[in-house]
């Protein structure tokens, strides 16, 4: 046995070996303090992100009504597009955020409610108008005394005559409006559904 202090060996000479031996090392100096895992903001999220949602379908439902405006006879194409994008900005936004089909809907709604309101505005403002109002009511009552002509239900005809009056020309405004969101908001859904099913199967490729 070598003494320690002694490099060589008294017998033959030998030059002595030393092996340090690695101290243990606690779990918490493994990792210095500064460090702070950067993938961590990669991580997919399940969270719904509201304010990009809001954004996302705002900018759809914009999109949608110039389509509307554009398309004219292609309503359902344009609401469905409209529903369709707000999806596609949302994921912009948010890459790795969990998009299923419940939430592509959610997101197309959310367009269609946009929409609507885009729409519902301006004709309203147009119907309160004192010079637009008559020219407005006019062509509404000709193209609603056009759809009931050749209804025979005695029904259709006491419908026309209550439109007639102003309590009954505001009652059917409203219900038009009420009439409009529902397809704005069932259409745009269907878009932001069949979205969130074609972006999920892209991603999964």
């Amino acid at each position: 046995m070598v003494e320690d202090g002694i490099p060589f060996c008294r017998q033959c000479n030998a030059p002595q070996i030393r092996v340090a031996t690695a101290e243990a090392i606690a779990p918490g100096e493994m990792i210095p303090e500064s460090f702070s895992p950067r993938y961590s903001s990669a991580l997919p999220s399940a969270m719904f992100d509201w304010p990009h949602a809001l954004r996302a379908a705002a900018l759809a439902g914009l999109l949608g009504v110039i389509l509307v405006v554009i398309l004219q006879q292609a309503f359902a194409l344009a609401m469905v597009t409209a529903g369709f994008l707000s999806v596609y900005f949302y994921r912009r936004k948010n890459p790795f955020s969990k998009l299923t089909t419940g939430t592509g809907a959610l997101l197309g709604v959310l367009s269609g409610i946009f929409g609507a309101v885009l729409v519902a505005v301006p004709c309203t403002l147009a119907l309160l108008s004192f010079r637009a109002r008559g020219e407005n009511r006019a062509a509404i009552m000709t193209a609603l005394r056009q759809q009931l002509a050749h209804n025979p239900d005695p029904h259709a005809q006491e419908l026309l005559e209550y439109a007639k009056t102003p309590e009954g020309f505001t009652l059917m405004m409203v219900v038009l409006m009420l009439v409009m969101l529902v397809f704005f908001v069932v259409l745009s859904s269907l878009g932001g559904a069949i979205a969130a099913v074609l972006l999920r199967r892209k991603q999964r490729l």
